[in-house]
């Protein structure tokens, strides 16, 4: 098998292979299943062996593919810059799908800024501190040593 695989997020918890989705199995650390749990067909990464179970269901399309690996790029992009307002970030990824696809082409897989809002908040959150419940439980990580590329609290006076 010489297909190549698509990581959809860093720590390779889903891939995609010909045209089809996988998760990683929880259990084996090399082992990948369908996201669709009916279907059954699985692959082992090292060695990039597939059991012999066939997809049922239809591949994704190439658009499918794209707006899939934007969705996971915006998720990350959120992740890591504070600063970026949610809806200027959405709206950079779908003029990326645009120079590539006509609207109605992946106007059924890209999902509108309302409808993805709160996943995108909670991908923003997740990565901010804790509030602290006192002075001295105040952290200054390597996210907070600037905000709006200013420095932020560098010095204690």
């Amino acid at each position: 098998m010489d297909a190549e695989i698509i990581k959809l997020d860093q720590e390779g918890k889903q891939n995609i292979l010909n045209y089809h989705r996988y998760q990683k199995n929880e259990n084996k650390s090399d082992s990948y299943r369908c996201v669709n749990r009916k279907c059954g067909d699985s692959f082992y990464h090292k060695t990039m062996k597939r059991n012999q179970i066939e997809h049922y269901h239809s591949q994704m399309s190439q658009c499918e593919v794209d707006c899939l690996v934007q969705l996971k790029s915006l998720m990350q992009l959120v992740s890591v810059d504070h600063d970026i307002r949610l809806e200027e970030a959405h709206n950079r990824h779908y003029q990326l799908l645009t120079e590539k696809y006509l609207h109605k082409e992946f106007a059924e897989f890209w999902k509108p800024f309302i409808g993805i809002k709160c996943s995108l908040r909670y991908h923003t959150n997740k990565t901010k501190p804790k509030n602290p419940k006192s002075v001295h439980d105040i952290e200054i990580n390597n996210v907070y040593a600037t905000i709006n590329y200013e420095p932020f609290l560098q010095f204690d006076n």
